[in-house]
């Protein structure tokens, strides 16, 4: 995310001249424009934000509640694909706004689940909602 913010800040002080574009761009751009057109990331993180707010969660806490090593982000994010791809999971997540515990301790530890929370919903909400753009930044 904070990545997202740099990238977005350095790329709106560029300027490129109509000079240096690149032939193989005005294809690319052609094939876009036949594409369904998606949401900007500037309101797919604004719309993200709003999601969280209804699960009690602020996105400036979210680097406090990122796990610290790579592994346990993994296991983090194997927890919140298994909501996501879980249709009886998945509707009691978004109905009750909570993590469905429970079910959950059946295939999971109980210290992943409960320290990890906060980024667990976080990442449940890019899985489920298709953030394209925010889902460059989960693990693979």
């Amino acid at each position: 995310m904070i990545r997202w913010l740099k990238r977005k800040k350095f790329i709106s002080n560029a300027y490129i001249s109509p000079n240096d574009r690149n032939p193989i761009d005005s294809r690319s751009s052609a094939a876009a424009r036949l594409e369904p057109k998606s949401i900007s990331p500037d309101k797919e993180v604004e719309h993200y934000n709003s999601r969280l707010l209804q699960f009690g969660i602020d996105i400036c806490q979210m680097p406090r509640w990122t796990p610290p090593t790579t592994n346990t982000r993994k296991e983090a994010f194997i927890i919140a694909s298994y909501i996501a791809n879980d249709i009886e999971l998945r509707s009691f997540f978004l109905n009750k706004r909570s993590l469905p515990t429970s079910q959950l301790l059946k295939k999971f530890q109980k210290k992943s689940i409960t320290r990890y929370a906060p980024y667990i919903i976080a990442t449940a909400l890019i899985v489920i909602e298709d953030y394209h753009n925010l889902k460059g930044y989960l693990p693979e």
